[in-house]
Parts: structure tokens; C-alpha cells; sequence
């Protein structure tokens, strides 16, 4: 009698065991597909907000950069035209 005990008591913590691993497993990989789908949705907006700011940047910098060349023009041009 205490044989049969036995084994239902190992068989039990057995499959309770093995239930728990398979829950482990299924928690688990549930939260790395979530971490790398908000991984790479960071990512990707980081690298946008990075190309919209130096895009802005490079915008600013060229029209500047137009502005001195345009009023160099006009210096050299009233120069030449006072000689």
C-alpha cells in the first residue's frame, strides 16, 4: 500500500513539475517577443527622430551657408562696382 502511495506521490510531483517547466517556457518566450517587438519599434524611432533632427540640421546649415555666399556676392559685387 505505501508502495502504490509512493509512486502517486512521485507521479504527481512529476507531472507538477513538467507543468511547471512548460509554464516557465511558454511565460518566457511570450516576454522576448514582446521585448524585441518593443526593441526594435525603439530603435526605429530613434533612427527616425536621428534623420528628421540631422535633416533639419543640414537644412539649416545649407540655407545659412546661402545666405553668407549670397552676401559675400553682393560685398564683392558693390566693391567692384565703387571701383
Amino acid at each position: 500500500m505505501y508502495k502504490n502511495l509512493c509512486i502517486i506521490i512521485v507521479t504527481v510531483n512529476l507531472f507538477a513539475v513538467i507543468a511547471s517547466m512548460g509554464g516557465v517556457i511558454l511565460i518566457n518566450e511570450s516576454a522576448w517577443s514582446d521585448l524585441k517587438e518593443s526593441y526594435f519599434e525603439t530603435k526605429t524611432d530613434q533612427i527616425k527622430y536621428f534623420i528628421e533632427q540631422t535633416g533639419d540640421e543640414l537644412n539649416d546649415l545649407i540655407s545659412s551657408h546661402a545666405i553668407w555666399t549670397d552676401a559675400r556676392m553682393n560685398l564683392i559685387q558693390l566693391k567692384l562696382c565703387q571701383n
